[in-house]
């Protein structure tokens, strides 16, 4: 594309690369740079840093990096003219001298679709609430408890019973045929039947706001399928997109963690009950894809899935896909069969709050409905416990989270921790891996906690501030907590220096990484302030699993008891207000 470098350079000067990557990735602040999971590859530690006083990313896991245009080349798949386009437009910088230049490849395919997918959105959604043919499908939603705010706010529409009438309506507008048939709104064997005829419309939105996709809900009993959704297309892949994240991406970042919910109508319920940091998958399981992406706005989840049998499969699957992905894992069992949607239109906004108040940890949840189904009087029950709970363990990053959950297992099946123990070791992966090679990508990955500890290493002098503020028992990580110990035995004996620490240390592998980290200039800048935001995040990690602990007490008393102690309440608000005050400093 011809564009003179000035005008290149004028794009890039009035770019916030902070911003833009910003809407995509959750960063915070490292120094002069940026940090954050990177979106090109799977990850747990950040390894994706952002210099915004460089106009540069860079990727320390994939080695992907480049500046603003190559951000969104790799991000959206898009060519250097429409990422060149996109960013001139948000800047304010109008490029309509350089379109008639033979060079220049004006708008793309991909534009070409969304704006089409724009356009088909908003016609939809005023035959809806404008027209007569709409009035069925408007009566049926607000039938449904949906409100017509709701209705407005997710552009939900409907598709004319005429067959034809999209085909129609689209080639006036001057659409080809041959374009029109790479759109996934018609028949692939007879391409002017639109396959959403006479359904409700729920647009799929990009995370940008952009209509994507579709989904159709017939409003007949006895139609099958009952919801149709757009098969892929240039713009569109299923495992890649969660509907509602477009509303839930500041929500999520807000409160540090996302409900995840079966469908279209579910997530739309939440909002309506004015929760925000809700997404739904799209016609599919959960993906890992999915779940990366919500972690890098969350590192915890809640899945909310119904109490019948396929409800409880798809949170098992989600709940190790998520636990793959780093994410901390709790789920709300709905009572009966019931939907948040069908909560909502029979008992209202705060019967639904009620519902999330007391999330199940997720290996609580596994391990209990493991035990209701499988005879652990014979052998064979107990092989098919351990091939189910197992996996679930391996996934753990932490040492002591592991032990945890080995005592629960010992304690319900009745049997003595080594044995559990015992067996737990000798057994190969789920993932096909043995317990050495699960521990030794375990050992390559860096905690916060034992991030916080490499920033103190390389900045000695900030480690009175880090004993002021934590104790060896808050850290879970055993590595930190093996580095935190020796740590306070140098500091004590006055003697506190690099070399005398490694020289302590019997961990081989964890020498390997200070050294790395000493040898480069990652926590040269603004140590002080890495470290305080490290601490704080160590201590809101301490807070969630505490809170965590005393929910399952208090869910235990009340079904053992009938009522929950007066201290457990306490003990909770306690924690609850001191996530809050934590929060409070870091925002």
């Amino acid at each position: 594309m011809f564009l003179p470098d000035e005008v290149i350079k004028e794009i890039a000067d009035r770019t916030d690369l902070e911003q833009l990557i910003g809407r995509y990735v959750t960063l915070t602040r490292a120094g002069s740079r940026l940090k954050g999971l990177c979106p090109f590859h799977h990850e747990k530690t950040p390894s994706f840093t952002v210099s915004p006083d460089k106009g540069v990313f860079h990727c320390f896991g994939c080695k992907k990096g480049g500046n603003a245009f190559t951000f969104l080349m790799e991000m959206e798949k898009m060519t250097f003219p429409e990422a060149a386009e996109y960013l001139a437009k948000e800047a304010g910088i109008s490029l309509e001298e350089y379109k008639n230049s033979g060079t220049y490849q004006g708008t793309s395919e991909r534009q070409q679709l969304t704006d089409l997918y724009d356009k088909v959105s908003g016609a939809l959604h005023y035959i809806m609430l404008s027209t007569p043919d709409g009035k069925a499908a408007l009566d049926y939603l607000l039938g449904r408890g949906v409100t017509q705010e709701m209705i407005e706010k997710f552009k939900l529409g409907y598709m004319p019973a005429d067959r034809t009438w999209l085909y129609n309506f689209l080639t006036k507008k001057n659409y080809t045929p041959d374009f029109l048939a790479k759109t996934g709104l018609f028949s692939a064997r007879y391409p002017k039947i639109s396959i959403f005829s006479g359904r409700v419309i729920y647009p799929v939105f990009s995370k940008h706001g952009n209509t994507i996709a579709f989904g159709g809900r017939t409003m007949k009993k006895e139609e099958q399928p009952k919801y149709i959704n757009s098969p892929e297309t240039m713009v569109f892949k299923k495992h890649e997109e969660l509907y509602g994240l477009n509303f839930a991406t500041l929500a999520m970042r807000k409160e540090g963690f996302c409900y995840i919910v079966e469908g279209y109508m579910d997530v739309i319920a939440m909002h309506q009950a004015g929760i925000e940091n809700v997404v739904a998958p799209l016609g599919t399981a959960l993906t890992e894809t999915q779940a990366a992406i919500i972690k890098r706005n969350a590192p915890r989840v809640v899945l909310l899935f119904d109490g019948d049998a396929a409800g409880v499969k798809a949170a098992e699957r989600g709940t190790f896909i998520c636990e793959k992905e780093g994410l901390i894992c709790d789920i709300v069992k709905l009572p009966g069969d019931n939907d948040p949607q069908e909560i909502l239109k029979k008992n209202g906004p705060e019967a639904l709050h009620n519902c999330l108040k007391y999330p199940i940890n997720c290996f609580d949840f596994i391990l209990e409905n493991s035990l209701r189904n499988l005879d652990l009087s014979r052998s064979q029950g107990i092989v098919a416990l351990y091939s189910r709970i197992f996996p679930l363990i391996d996934l753990s990053d932490s040492e002591v989270r592991k032990e945890q959950r080995l005592k629960a297992l010992a304690d319900k099946i009745n049997a003595d921790y080594k044995s559990v123990y015992n067996d737990y070791s000798k057994r190969k992966g789920g993932t096909g891996q043995d317990s050495n090679s699960v521990t030794a990508v375990q050992e390559n990955r860096i905690s916060s906690e034992l991030f916080l500890l490499l920033a103190v290493m390389a900045n000695s002098q900030y480690f009175e501030l880090v004993r002021n503020e934590l104790t060896a028992d808050d850290f879970y990580d055993s590595r930190a907590r093996d580095l935190f110990i020796t740590m306070e035995e140098c500091f004590r004996s006055g003697v506190f220096s690099e070399d005398v620490i490694l020289n302590h240390l019997e961990n081989e592998k964890l020498k390997e990484i200070i050294i790395q980290k000493l040898s480069s200039d990652e926590f040269k800048l603004n140590a002080e302030t890495i470290i305080k935001d490290s601490i704080r995040n160590v201590q809101m990690n301490n807070l969630v699993i505490k809170r965590l602990k005393v929910e399952q007490m208090i869910r235990k008393a009340s079904s053992e008891q009938g009522s929950v102690p007066e201290n457990l309440i306490e003990d909770k608000q306690y924690y609850d207000d001191e996530i809050e005050k934590l929060k409070g400093m870091r925002s």
